[in-house]
């Protein structure tokens, strides 16, 4: 794996891949466990990086031992979303609704299977250390930080930044409406 300025390049033993950071359309790793009569005995992560026209590079970690893949992944994570982001923002600005994985968000607030938290659900979503969402569901252990899922969020880090915006946008909105409320009337 080479990292450089414009972007990484990785041999995959055909040839060498090559793609810029503004190219990247996903990033996600997914954590591959093994099990033995129901017990984790080992596991492994898988990095899958995503451009145009279907290319794709995957950096598995049992193939390709390196020394700090979480470090990798939040590398390429960060470069991708300085170009993700503002793209993302604008789409949902205009009214669309994005998909990540199982997430699905919108200017108006973000899905999670049938559940829909709006951007002002303090109750249920909120931004300590990361994204948090308390799944109504989930008795023992309600509250999820998008790091501790165990399934895998294409551009994950994209997706905490526009959920930050958009919480913050809306306290901020709430917080007008609080200290003037001669503008709800």
């Amino acid at each position: 794996i080479l990292e450089h300025a414009e972007g990484m390049a990785k041999f995959d033993g055909e040839g060498l891949l090559t793609c810029r950071w503004d190219e990247i359309e996903t990033v996600e790793v997914k954590t591959v466990s093994y099990l033995v009569y129901f017990v984790p005995v080992g596991s492994r992560s898988v990095i899958s990086v995503n451009w145009a026209h279907e290319k794709q590079i995957r950096i598995d970690e049992a193939r390709e031992p390196l020394a700090d893949l979480a470090v990798l992944f939040q590398r390429i994570s960060e470069e991708s979303a300085r170009h993700l982001v503002s793209r993302f923002l604008a789409a949902t600005e205009a009214g669309e609704t994005l998909t990540f994985g199982e997430f699905k968000l919108s200017k108006s607030g973000l899905h999670w299977g049938s559940h829909f938290f709006p951007w002002d659900d303090s109750k249920n979503l909120d931004f300590k250390e990361g994204l948090r969402i308390r799944h109504p569901e989930a008795l023992l252990h309600p509250w999820w930080r998008l790091e501790e899922l165990q399934f895998p969020i294409p551009n994950r880090l994209v997706l905490s930044c526009l959920a930050e915006h958009y919480m913050s946008e809306n306290s901020m909105k709430a917080g007008v409406r609080r200290s003037d409320p001669k503008r709800d009337s």
